[in-house]
């Protein structure tokens, strides 16, 4: 009898998506690793206990998941997070570990061109003192240390704040979950995934949110990105669902 052995596991990620215009392949692998190093540096944690991966796929890089690999895990993830000064310290290690000085006046103007190359540095694209790693072994021919678009982001980054949007009030939440049960549907998540208030009910394990129209529109490429399907719902007091949703429910079951 064969015997397929299965395991469940449970760990941080964090999904990192940049706004702006979409970036090429080498910047995003640039960005992806440069940004691991950075979480290595700042919560001084050994390389592999935080990993980042492309998503949706390693051909097809929209954004970077980001997961803590060890049994455990050191709550980096957590702090990223919840110190408002947490993103811009990761991103402008990175920019060091990159051997560039001049970071105050480059970070200040979000400017490139202010970067200055360490003269001690003897690195042309990346080397195994910045950016090059055994686990990243497959990108190293898509590292690129002096990416253009890759530093315009790590600058950006480097002088962001973190702050939390507000959640929806209990009372909006529990209208979408009333309507929910009351057309039948599979029970939803009991916070909306990825999308927020945008879109109030969502039930991960079929790949399906639901919310207002209008809300939706800017989601798109977020849920292509993710593989999820949204459904248009306008009124969370109707009497039935929308047909749409009732078919991607039913299909994805």
């Amino acid at each position: 009898m064969r015997v397929v052995p299965i395991v469940q596991d449970t760990k941080n990620a964090a999904l990192i998506r940049l706004s702006g215009p979409e970036l090429s392949p080498k910047a995003m692998a640039t960005v992806q690793h440069a940004f691991s190093r950075g979480l290595d540096l700042v919560f001084q944690l050994e390389q592999g206990e935080t990993l980042a991966e492309p998503v949706p796929e390693r051909e097809n890089r929209h954004a970077v998941l980001a997961f803590e690999a060890t049994e455990g895990g050191a709550g980096a993830l957590t702090r990223l997070i919840s110190d408002p000064h947490a993103i811009a310290q990761v991103a402008r290690s990175a920019l060091e570990l990159m051997h560039y000085r001049n970071l105050d006046s480059a970070i200040h103007d979000a400017d490139p061109a202010l970067l200055e190359r360490a003269e001690d540095a003897g690195c042309v694209l990346g080397c195994y003192r910045c950016l090059l790693s055994y686990y990243n072994q497959p990108d190293h021919e898509l590292i690129d240390r002096t990416d253009h678009d890759a530093l315009r982001v790590l600058l950006r980054l480097a002088r962001s704040t973190v702050s939390i949007l507000e959640a929806a009030s209990e009372t909006t939440a529990n209208a979408w979950a009333d309507a929910a049960k009351r057309w039948g549907l599979p029970r939803p998540d009991a916070a909306p995934a990825a999308f927020g208030d945008a879109a109030p009910l969502s039930w991960s394990a079929f790949y399906v949110a639901a919310g207002p129209t209008a809300g939706l529109d800017g989601l798109r490429s977020v849920a292509d990105t993710l593989g999820f399907a949204l459904i248009g719902v306008d009124d969370p007091a109707a009497a039935t669902p929308p047909p749409a949703l009732v078919a991607a429910l039913s299909g994805a079951s």
